[in-house]
């Protein structure tokens, strides 16, 4: 699914971040988020919070953000630097 996100029709991207959102936010298993981590998960989401898309999948977006950012925080796979 993250390989394809910004590949697709603006109608699937969206329902590919639902479905990531579904996956990761309400799953408790680690498996899938490490996925989208190592498939570089974060940097297509925040591509796609700065494209033109609907404020719904901006706020499942920001929240699949936070589950990554705690999971570094926490010694997960992958850590973000802004600088």
């Amino acid at each position: 699914i993250v390989q394809k996100m910004l590949k697709v029709s603006d109608s699937a991207t969206e329902h590919c971040v639902m479905i990531l959102w579904a996956v990761c936010y309400l799953s408790p298993d680690q498996r899938a988020r490490n996925a989208v981590q190592e498939s570089n998960g974060m940097t297509k989401i925040l591509l796609l919070m700065q494209s033109n898309c609907s404020p719904a999948v901006r706020q499942r977006a920001g929240d699949l953000l936070k589950i990554f950012r705690e999971m570094s925080k926490d010694g997960g796979v992958y850590s973000y630097d802004s600088k």
